[in-house]
């Protein structure tokens, strides 16, 4: 019964405008509404160990989704949460301005992983500690406008980043690209 009171709660709400303003500052509510094809292609460029991914799953269960994350203990995670997957190709690298390799610096707590210096301003914002570096590691690169022309990959309809400040270096070879890939910018907060 209780869950019945809920349930009818939560809808009578969704018709409000609350409800409503709440549900469109969801990105992924966004998303859902913005994407009109049942297929996407989706990239998650620093994946992490999947979260964002199984969220996507969700939305569009008959999507091809490209996971990117070059840290070997995230992508290990990641790779098990996603083993028999099909829709999910993993790729243990970082999304970059070219392709070959680069430094990642690894940081107490890996979603903080950069293959930029870390800021210690960060620290103010997130929280002590979470951005020191405890060393690094030498990962493979792989531009996107590269990466789409060797896939064949034609159209991209959602391209998620968290790549925590490389975002602008990490599309830019994308910028003057003339592998004729399709992206289509949704930009979210």
């Amino acid at each position: 019964m209780r869950r019945l009171v809920r349930r009818t709660v939560r809808k009578l709400l969704a018709r409000t405008r609350w409800g409503r303003e709440r549900k469109s500052k969801d990105p992924f509510f966004v998303t859902q509404q913005l994407i009109r094809t049942p297929t996407p292609t989706i990239f998650d460029v620093g994946a992490h160990v999947g979260e964002t991914a199984a969220r996507y799953r969700a939305l569009f269960p008959q999507a091809l989704i490209h996971c990117f994350d070059p840290y070997p203990p995230s992508f290990q995670s990641l790779a098990a949460t996603y083993r028999g997957d099909e829709r999910i190709v993993l790729h243990p690298a970082a999304v970059a301005d070219s392709t070959g390799t680069a430094k990642l610096q690894v940081n107490r707590a890996s979603v903080t992983n950069s293959l930029l210096a870390s800021d210690q301003r960060g620290d103010h914002y997130w929280g002590s500690g979470l951005f020191d570096t405890e060393g690094e590691v030498t990962v493979k690169t792989l531009a996107l406008d590269d990466f789409c022309k060797d896939q064949g990959i034609e159209h991209v309809d959602v391209l998620k980043m968290d790549v925590q400040g490389a975002e602008y270096s990490s599309i830019s070879s994308t910028l003057d690209a003339t592998t004729g890939a399709s992206f289509k910018p949704t930009v979210s907060s």
